[in-house]
């Protein structure tokens, strides 16, 4: 197998020689050309003129008078072209020149037909400098300024071209000669060029109008913006009758034949089949927990409820603990919660049902329909794509297309507006391409919408298969799956949104998710609500920690004390050689230690130590879920304070 040669990011020592070699000759031939003078010439005047005139000495003045005596004025293309292409090689990493040298040629004869094809018009103007002031071919002065396009242009153009074509042809085929050399050398499109300037044309007659309604006075003003959108109207609707006699009589090229082999398109609609995991590219809905993870969520269900209490919440200190007395008996335990053993979830029927009659239905034939109007959308800008999976969702129906070898997927993303003026949607979004596909999907809102109930979410088979600490349903995916995370996989989480983007909705989602699967002994709730009325139908669930919290003086006592048990929690663990909550709950529990008796020699006089007074680990402990609603709202009251709060939990809970 050969090995590929490696390309130099710059360009090589020999061509940057060259480059400057042909850039030098460039230079020169520009000086000889303008500093040209017949008289320098022995066979224009005899003898010639001493000094010679031209800057590059008899070289330049014999260079140039070939030039001039070949070409006529389009001599002076010659060092353009040639310091320009010094420059060009002197900065190119490659250089394919070969077809660009022979445009060149073609250009220079062209030219100069166009030149000797101009000579009637413009007269002496174009006199060429070899005969200008100078006696013609015939011996008369009247020849001077012939030749503009020099011995080629006469040839070709007068004693060629012309006597079969005519004036008038010469004109069409030299010109659209020049043209077509032109478009070949720079690599430019003329229709594209064509569109630019109607463009630009066009935004100049808008600035005009705009600059008439600037200056008119307020009683004509109206007038003019009302023909200003009569003309705009009739731009587009002559556009879009273009348009559609385009679309009429455009045949749509077919598909390519795929180079590997793709399964026949199919149409799945999630909204009739909700259980949607074993779909093709549909993401797994739970992700695969560890032994320890089973285990934890064993401990969470079979432990008996927690002995140890939540302090109240206060806006004081502990008190410091004064010196013992000589004679400390041991501390009594501490009164314990209620506990909830009898405690029964919530049913699932006090959640509305979903109703099958809101389900619209849509026949393949329309979603078929729908997919060839993207297709044929595309053909329209020169993309070919064959048509792929058609996945019906609750609020967007996602078509999948297959892009033709060599098509790009940027240019698909550009099109996104087009697209969903072909489709008529309000809004659409372009997955290119879907992860872990060969595939472009053309996600479209759908016109009418399935209503995604919490019942459908708590009913599911990846809710009731779910193995997170904390579970929380947050809606189904395009596919129909439930979305379900894991919320002690992300300690502190922000919902964000404008107003009206379904924030509040999102909240009670997660808060009766965790209600649905939590009673009050494995779960504990702080709810903050600075608008009063968003959190109070909480306010008798017997999870709170302390009621709602309404007052932004009170936020900050609840932060603190959720600050404080933190702390405790993190003592607790260090003290039973855990790292986190699931191991704690689940630990082996070692039987208390019978304290040995005191039999060691003192002095007359000396008191015996104090009792241990360490505090007893609890039994396990509780989740913490702290909620806090407008928290923007509370950053403004008391903004050092509570951001302070924040970070330390956000860090260390």
């Amino acid at each position: 197998m050969a090995k590929s040669k490696t390309t130099p990011i710059g360009p090589s020592l020999g061509q940057e020689v060259i480059a400057l070699a042909i850039l030098g000759s460039g230079i020169l031939l520009l000086l000889s050309l303008f500093s040209f003078d017949p008289k320098d010439l022995s066979f224009y005047s005899q003898p010639a003129q001493q000094p010679k005139a031209n800057l590059v000495g008899p070289a330049g003045a014999y260079l140039g008078g070939i030039l001039f005596l070949l070409f006529g004025l389009g001599a002076y293309l010659f060092p353009v072209v040639l310091i320009t292409g010094g420059l060009l090689l002197f900065f190119a990493k490659q250089v394919r020149y070969s077809q660009k040298f022979l445009y060149l040629g073609i250009l220079l004869v062209t030219g100069a037909c166009l030149l000797q094809l101009a000579a009637p018009v413009f007269g002496p103007s174009l006199a060429n400098p070899l005969f200008s002031g100078a006696q013609g071919l015939d011996g008369t002065p009247s020849a001077a300024g012939k030749m503009p396009g020099g011995y080629i242009g006469y040839f070709l153009n007068d004693k060629f071209l012309a006597p079969i074509l005519g004036q008038v042809g010469a004109v069409l085929v030299f010109g659209l000669s020049y043209l077509v050399v032109l478009v070949l050398l720079f690599e430019f499109r003329p229709a594209e060029l064509a569109r630019a300037f109607g463009e630009a044309g066009r935004a100049i007659v808008d600035q005009y109008w705009d600059y008439r309604i600037r200056k008119a006075p307020p009683t004509e003003r109206i007038e003019l913006e009302q023909r200003k959108l009569e003309i705009e109207h009739k731009r587009l609707q002559r556009r879009l009758a273009r348009e559609k006699s385009a679309a009429q009589t455009k045949e749509i090229p077919p598909a390519p034949a795929p180079a590997v082999h793709r399964p026949a398109p199919k149409i799945v609609d999630t909204t009739k089949t909700p259980f949607a995991s074993s779909l093709p590219g549909s993401p797994a809905p739970e992700k695969t927990k560890t032994p320890k993870s089973e285990k934890a969520d064993q401990a969470i269900k079979t432990l008996p409820p927690a002995e140890s209490p939540l302090p109240p919440l206060t806006g004081e200190p502990a008190p410091k603990p004064k010196a013992a007395p000589k004679a400390v008996p041991p501390p009594a335990p501490a009164s314990t919660r209620p506990t909830y053993t009898s405690y029964k979830l919530p049913s699932v029927e006090l959640l509305q049902k979903s109703e099958k009659d809101t389900r619209p239905t849509y026949t393949e034939d329309e979603l078929k329909s729908n997919q060839q109007r993207i297709v044929e959308a595309l053909a329209h800008f020169d993309i070919e794509v064959s048509p792929g999976d058609i996945t019906r969702g609750s609020t967007i129906t996602r078509y999948e297309l297959y892009p033709a070898p060599g098509v790009r997927v940027e240019r698909i993303v550009n099109l996104e507006r087009d697209l969903a003026r072909t489709m008529k949607a309000e809004r659409i979004n372009i997955l290119a391409p879907v992860p872990g596909r060969d595939t472009v999907a053309i996600e479209v809102a759908n016109a009418s919408k399935v209503k995604v109930l919490l019942r459908d979410l708590i009913e599911s088979e990846e809710w009731n298969s779910s193995r997170a600490q904390l579970p929380i349903s947050l809606g189904k995916d395009v596919y129909g799956a439930t979305l379900i995370d894991d919320l002690a996989d992300l300690p502190h989480a922000l919902i964000a949104g404008t107003t009206g983007s379904g924030k509040s909705v999102c909240i009670n989602t997660l808060l009766l998710s965790l209600l649905y699967r939590f009673s009050p002994d494995d779960l504990r709730l702080i709810l903050i609500d600075p608008k009063v009325v968003e959190l109070q139908v909480y306010n008798t669930l017997p999870h709170l920690v302390v009621p709602v919290v309404t007052e932004p003086k009170k936020v900050l006592l609840a932060l603190r004390w959720v600050i404080n048990e933190m702390e405790k929690r993190y003592r607790y663990m260090a003290k039973a050689g855990v790292r986190n909550i699931v191991t704690f709950n689940h630990r082996t529990r070692t039987p208390k230690r019978v304290e040995a008796l005191d039999l060691a020699p003192r002095l007359e006089g000396e008191e015996p130590p104090p009792p241990s007074t360490e505090e007893p680990l609890p039994d396990r402990l509780s989740y913490i879920v702290v909620i806090i609603d407008e928290l923007a709202n509370l950053m403004q009251v008391a903004p050092a304070d509570v951001e302070n709060a924040i970070a330390l939990l956000s860090a260390k809970a």
